[in-house]
């Protein structure tokens, strides 16, 4: 039963280090989060890619990077020197402010 209990959750959590990051303040119905739009640049042979966290919970603050934890148990690790975003990432945010129903602006962690 322990091995399936700590299969589950190893499910659960994934740590992620994206290559770009921005954090995201998203105002949905009156309810406001802080989530990481982040992203991976994928070579020749795969596109980039990107994700959105579940939500900000938690931060620690190191010299060279923050490690940051989500509702979902996920850990990102984001370097400071690699702030910012992607084309493809700018492609997918410029898609969302269009959106009337969503509010969105980028925030420091």
């Amino acid at each position: 039963m322990d091995d399936i209990e700590e299969s589950w959750t190893d499910k659960q959590m994934n740590d992620y280090v994206p290559d770009r990051w921005v954090i995201l303040e998203i105002d949905v119905s009156n309810s406001s989060s802080r989530k990481i739009l982040s992203g991976w640049y994928g070579g020749y042979t795969q596109g980039d890619s990107w994700r959105l966290s579940s939500g900000i919970v938690d931060v620690k603050e190191y010299k060279s990077y923050y490690e940051v934890i989500n509702h979902s148990g996920s850990i990102y690790t984001l370097y400071k020197n690699s702030e910012g975003m992607s084309s493809y990432m700018q492609d997918i945010y410029n898609s969302w402010i269009k959106q009337d129903e969503i509010k969105l602006k980028i925030v420091s962690l």
